[in-house]
């Protein structure tokens, strides 16, 4: 069954034909001068349209027409690709947002939870997946290299290589998960070539809730895992080791964390762009205060919880632009004893 890794394959040459398609249409300056030059050229100077053609094949436009008349066109043209560009990228965010799980699905399966998915620019390089294999659910927390377009092409790659590995391998906990993951990025990206320069990669926090036992299980590549129990706030740290990138060991494996789930606790899986966030005085939240504020707000209802984290990132960052794409994951678990 190469069923999926065919329609992965369409997908990315859709989406990169998309992106090209889009990019030359937006840098091709003729189709933009022969937009302005009827609004421009025959407002102030007269000409009929067939004259700005004679003229647009005889001289250069932009020199023969004059400071003020080029300065307008070049005007026209710049603020022309910008709205192509950004409709384009406002049409990639509505790729990336139906790539990622519904929450109809999450809500069957999760039950009591949130997600905060905040990307810095109008696409984002963090992203969050759900995925299963018979009575284990895998939830994962991405944060990939960079941000904007970038990071949105290397989150898309994740996401599809994340599900064909669930679809396709016997995978049976997350450390499995992101070794196969590891290895799927590194060769999309060429990095297992000796002369590859691409460090490229993804931070992963992943847990795997069997629903048989009802015990979690984390790795983390790069990433760690908060949750509260009891009052108590516990983590437990990933691996230092990110998916993709340069690789030194002969073969990566990752570290699982069983977390046995005896009475009610919530799990917090996050991307670092809250604790980076920076305030007017430079100061960013960090990842100490972040764990207080978790645990001072897990007894509330999870949608409360999400209130107030939103409320309390307006507050800390106020008119300071947003530094990173911001992604939290919240489960609040029963306990099985």
């Amino acid at each position: 069954m190469r069923k999926p890794r065919t329609l992965k394959n369409i997908f990315l040459f859709y989406v990169v034909f998309l992106g090209l398609f889009s990019a030359l249409r937006a840098l091709d300056p003729q189709r933009t001068v022969t937009q302005y030059k009827l609004e421009i050229w025959q407002k102030e100077r007269g000409y009929e349209q067939h004259q700005i053609y004679t003229i647009l094949q005889s001289r250069d436009g932009y020199l023969w027409l004059g400071t003020h008349a080029g300065l307008q066109v070049s005007k026209a043209v710049i603020e022309e690709k910008n709205r192509n560009i950004m409709a384009s990228i406002t049409y990639a965010r509505k790729i990336q947002q139906a790539s990622l799980p519904t929450e109809e699905r999450l809500k069957n399966v999760l039950k009591d939870y949130f997600i905060i998915f905040r990307p810095r620019d109008i696409v984002s390089g963090d992203f969050y997946w759900f995925g299963q294999n018979g009575h284990r659910y895998f939830i994962a927390a991405v944060d990939c290299t960079g941000h904007g377009v970038p990071g949105a092409f290397l989150s898309m790659m994740g996401n599809m290589e994340l599900t064909e590995i669930v679809k396709e391998k016997p995978v049976h906990d997350p450390a499995a998960l992101l070794m196969h993951l590891h290895n799927a990025i590194r060769r999309a990206l060429q990095q297992e070539t000796g002369d590859s320069k691409s460090g490229d990669g993804m931070e992963v926090a992943a847990c795997m809730i069997d629903r048989e036992t009802g015990n979690v299980t984390f790795a983390g590549a790069g990433r760690p895992l908060y949750y509260v129990c009891n009052s108590e706030l516990f983590e437990i740290k990933g691996d230092r080791k990110s998916i993709g990138g340069r690789q030194r060991e002969k073969k990566r494996t990752f570290k699982n964390h069983e977390i046995p789930i005896r009475s009610e606790t919530v799990l917090y899986l996050t991307s670092d762009g809250f604790a980076d966030q920076n305030n007017s005085e430079n100061k960013k939240y960090g990842s100490l205060r972040l764990k207080q504020f978790l645990k001072a707000h897990a007894h509330l209802p999870m949608d409360r919880q999400q209130d107030a984290i939103l409320l309390e990132l307006r507050d800390h960052q106020g008119i300071e632009e947003q530094r990173d794409d911001i992604t939290i994951i919240g489960i609040k678990l029963k306990g099985n004893g």
